[in-house]
């Protein structure tokens, strides 16, 4: 099996542009801390999250520096906010009123405290090697409610890593159908996903298994995701050309893992010329009777 890891990002370089109101100084690091503390978020995990440096991030919270506009829209969808409230109000005077839904997983269950998550997977073993379950897509058609149930995992088959593939997360593998992500991601692979505990952690442009509900069936979905705070849905994309893009309802979402790793048995074939590895034999020849001539 050959591992194929993904940094598949989409982060395009936008210049800096001032179009923050006046008092962006006064609201936004004080919003920073508010949020942070208010949902409970472990700052070193916060900022692997966004990729901004603790350095930098203190910078931002005390008002020694401004975020540019590609990293203020980043944090802004990480909390699912809009960027004129994150900079311009002062959200610690709405902490009455009624909280943004910045996580809809599953069944618009809050799951904001990291603290009070209890998975229903069992991510390693004895050994502190990292378990991974192999979603039963046959099994697709059961309630959505199995998802939560720890007999439904410890019947699915997994594989076994070293810890240092994975560093914590929960994590499952799922079973690729179809052609839809080819060339990235061929029928038959596994791809491995680690599951985001916001959905606000969905950065848009990188690759996702989905499962959502289908009536009262769960389905599995494996594509190229764009999300941004506030939208209804999520925007779903095959790397393959031939199909279209599809819109997915943020209430039907039921989990969401990011694409760590891919599983693949099936290595590109490199294109091999019998005539041409025949002309290279003959130019080697050719050069052994010139020397053997002089």
């Amino acid at each position: 099996m050959l591992i194929t890891l993904f940094p598949i990002g989409n982060n395009a370089n936008l210049s800096r542009i001032n179009v923050f109101p006046i008092n962006m100084e006064k609201f936004l690091g004080s919003n920073l801390k508010y949020l942070r503390k208010e949902r409970g978020l472990i700052l070193d995990d916060m900022l692997q999250s966004l990729d901004i440096k603790r350095s930098t991030f203190n910078t931002y919270e005390t008002g020694k520096a401004e975020p540019s506009l590609t990293v203020l829209s980043k944090i802004a969808s990480f909390f699912g906010l809009g960027l004129d409230e994150l900079v311009s109000q002062d959200l610690s005077n709405k902490a009455g009123s009624e909280p943004s839904k910045t996580i809809p997983l599953p069944q618009n269950r809050d799951r904001s405290d990291k603290t009070n998550k209890k998975s229903s997977i069992v991510t390693v073993d004895t050994s502190e090697n990292s378990v991974v379950p192999i979603l039963d897509v046959k099994a697709a058609a059961g309630p959505p409610t199995m998802l939560d149930e720890p007999d439904y995992y410890k019947e699915l088959p997994t594989f076994t890593f070293p810890n240092y593939f994975f560093r914590g997360g929960v994590l499952v593998s799922i079973p690729v159908r179809g052609d839809s992500m080819t060339p990235t991601i061929k029928q038959g692979d596994y791809v491995i996903g680690k599951e985001l505990d916001l959905l606000a952690e969905l950065k848009s442009g990188e690759v996702y298994i989905i499962i959502h509900q289908i009536d009262q069936r769960v389905a599995f979905t494996v594509k190229r995701c764009f999300y941004f705070a506030g939208d209804e849905a999520i925007t779903l994309q095959s790397d393959n050309a031939d199909y279209p893009i599809d819109q997915l309802p943020v209430e039907a979402v039921l989990k969401i893992y990011h694409v760590e790793a891919a599983l693949t048995s099936q290595l590109h074939k490199a294109e091999f010329s019998v005539k041409g590895h025949l002309e290279r034999i003959e130019r080697r020849i050719d050069r052994i009777e010139k020397r053997i001539s002089e």
